[in-house]
Formats: structure tokens, sequence, C-alpha cells
């Protein structure tokens, strides 16, 4: 059996929860989700090792379906890369207060996550 990918786990994931159920009535738009949010965990978890591969306001703007409840999913997903031991704990808390800072921005300044449109 192979190991899971991050990208395999994400789709998995959101497939086994059907969080996404209610929200979409499509495929195309599911698939387009899940995949900024793969983006958006790819980022983060670069952040926390030092890199800087894309900026996470930018990643969210360009999700046309994201809302902020996506932060307490994306904050059990990371749980449960943990228990899969895809992430190690000191990488898991700092995606944990990374994600709460990025939640706290969005409260507190959502136009800063709008895509500018021309």
């Amino acid at each position: 059996m192979r190991a899971p990918t991050l990208p395999s786990f994400v789709h998995q994931w959101y497939e086994d929860a059907q969080v996404l159920d209610r929200r979409f009535k499509d495929l195309p738009a599911r698939r387009g989700f899940v995949a900024y949010q793969i983006r958006l965990l790819n980022s983060l978890i670069a952040q926390t090792k030092g890199r800087l591969i894309g900026s996470a306001e930018l990643i969210i703007a360009y999700n046309p379906y994201f809302v902020e409840s996506d932060f307490d999913d994306l904050l059990t997903l990371i749980t449960d890369l943990d228990d899969a031991t895809m992430l190690d704990d000191i990488e898991r808390e700092l995606l944990y207060e990374k994600l709460i800072d990025l939640r706290d921005h969005y409260r507190r300044r959502p136009y800063d996550f709008k895509r500018a449109y021309r």
C-alpha cells in the first residue's frame, strides 16, 4: 500500500467528511474548492519550514467558495493529518497558530481576502 500524499489525503478527507455535499451541487465547483484548500495547506506548511510559496490571503481570495467556517474544517483536517503521521507535532502546532492568526485577520479585515476584479 502506498503512503498517502497531501492532495490525496485532503481529497479523501473532504469526501469522507461530506462537508461539501451541502455546499456544492456540481463536481467541478467541489474539485476547484478542494484544489484551493490543498494549495493553501501547501503554502502554510511551506511557511512553517521557512519557505514562502504563496500568500495565504491571495490563495483564499482566488477561492470563490471560501467561507469563514472553512477555517474550522482546516483546523480539524490538520489534526487528522497529524493523526495520520503526515505532520509532526511541531508542524501541527505551527499550522494551528498560522490558521488561527489567518482567521483573526480574515475577521478583522475581510477585504484583504477579496479578489480584486478589473
